[in-house]
């Protein structure tokens, strides 16, 4: 038993630094996929980008329902989002506002917002035991490579956000069609704005400012870590100069 342990502590100790060096590359991968999920999460979460939405793009008018109707039927999303209802059941002068097609499609948007929940905690875990494992192998020493890889991450998530940003906003029709089809196995999601409601509450503009308003606050999230990662290291590196002299 004790030399089962041993070769096991012995081959842990050689695979250890490659194992590490790979985990640094998934923290850099885990980085803009974490804070672009959870202010995905946000947005699906806040009513004021619900009402805020609803009023750039004239849904009151649009509907010809009350702005005070129209922040309801958001809070009662909202809730949906995060109750165990299978189906989203919203009423409106005492009439189901959403007909079936619309249900089945508000039912797999929920399960992709829970797949996305998933996301955003196995890509916050993978930051946490980066960080972790990376403290207990070096002590005090791994708090400058710290820094380092967090700098590095925000860079990346500035770098591809601002890539992916770019070509969607140009062509953003066209990746939106492209998103549902990726994401979705039926053909629920193609409504008619004539026919079903769902489609004029939330037109494709709301969903393009929507994109541009969780873009935005990645970008500015990711640019104040790495402006503060920058700070501390240029501070480290300042103190261990102090002590040098």
């Amino acid at each position: 038993m004790a030399e089962a342990i041993g070769t096991f502590q012995s081959r842990w100790a050689q695979a250890s630094p490659t194992l590490f060096r790979w985990a640094g590359i998934a923290f850099l991968i885990a980085m803009p996929i974490f804070i672009l999920t959870l202010n995905v999460r946000v947005a699906f979460n806040s009513s004021w980008v619900y009402s805020t939405g609803f009023d750039r793009n004239n849904i009151e008018q649009r509907t010809g329902v009350p702005d005070a109707e129209l922040n309801r039927i958001a809070d009662e999303f909202i809730d949906y989002f995060n109750n165990d209802d299978e189906y989203l059941n919203i009423q409106l002068y005492n009439q189901d506002l959403f007909n079936s097609r619309e249900l089945i499609h508000m039912k797999d948007v929920k399960a992709r917002v829970k797949w996305m929940y998933v996301l955003t905690y196995i890509a916050g875990a993978v930051l946490v035991g980066y960080l972790a494992w990376g403290f207990v192998r070096h002590r005090r020493q791994f708090l400058e490579p710290a820094f380092h890889r967090i700098r590095r991450g925000g860079l990346y998530t500035i770098g591809s956000l601002a890539t992916a940003g770019i070509v969607i906003g140009a062509a953003f029709p066209f990746f939106f069609t492209l998103f549902h089809e990726i994401l979705f196995r039926n053909d629920f999601w193609m409504l008619n704005p004539r026919r079903d409601f769902l489609v004029v509450m939330f037109p494709e503009q709301f969903w393009f400012e929507a994109t541009l308003l969780v873009a935005f606050a990645t970008v500015s999230q990711a640019l104040l870590l790495a402006g503060v990662s920058w700070w501390w290291l240029r501070r480290l590196r300042a103190r261990q100069v102090s002590l040098r002299e």
